[in-house]
């Protein structure tokens, strides 16, 4: 892929014709039409529909990584940090209406099981995810679990939301039962001390999510 600049525009491109039509009844001369560029120059980009393709959908998968990313990065509290990593992640797919509809065509971009093909972009979440829970546990706001196995429970969580919630339909689930539910994990995952920290703040805590 050449051109980074153009090579986002022609990515986001992709992104919506992959969401509307799906991989099959897309081709390579619709995304370049919409692009602006002749079919010969969109191979100056990728060398087939397969690997726009796989670029594209690595594309959405970043930026809404990136979001979640920076929306706990700007806090210091574990326990704010969790909550907005969850929130920001959950919300995301809300607002992406291209890539959730990407995602619907193929739900193999971010399976519930097994054969994930992102799995590098994928085990990034899950490395700040644990890094979440290290910290909490170093500072005793959180019980001390075994941090891989509680990464990939809350991990494999997230992921039935979202795909019970963006992938498998279109009928999101609400805001406020999901934020119910992260209510119930975070209870079972914080100490003493932690619950007296959460409970002091909770109305706030729930309410970095966007209106």
């Amino acid at each position: 892929m050449k051109r980074p600049a153009r090579q986002d525009e022609i990515l986001d491109t992709a992104i919506t014709l992959f969401g509307k039509f799906g991989y099959k009844k897309t081709s390579l001369a619709d995304i370049a039409d919409a692009a602006g560029l002749t079919p010969a120059a969109l191979y100056r980009y990728a060398d087939g529909k397969d690997e726009l393709y796989r670029a594209a959908a690595r594309r959405g998968l970043l930026r809404w990584q990136e979001e979640a990313f920076g929306a706990a990065a700007g806090l210091s509290d574990p326990i704010e940090q969790f909550i907005a990593l969850a929130l920001t992640s959950f919300q995301y797919l809300a607002r992406d209406d291209d890539f959730s509809a990407m995602l619907r065509h193929d739900p193999t971009i971010f399976p519930l099981f097994s054969g994930d093909n992102f799995e590098t972009i994928n085990d990034a979440s899950k490395e700040m995810l644990k890094s979440i829970l290290e910290s909490g546990v170093d500072l005793g706001l959180f019980r001390p679990v075994e941090l891989e196995r509680a990464t990939h429970l809350f991990f494999s969580i997230y992921k039935m939301f979202i795909v019970g919630s963006y992938i498998e339909t279109d009928r999101f689930t609400d805001d406020e039962l999901f934020a119910e539910s992260l209510d119930i994990l975070i209870r079972g995952l914080l100490t003493e001390a932690g619950r007296e920290r959460y409970e002091k703040r909770l109305y706030t805590l729930f309410n970095m999510k966007e209106e």
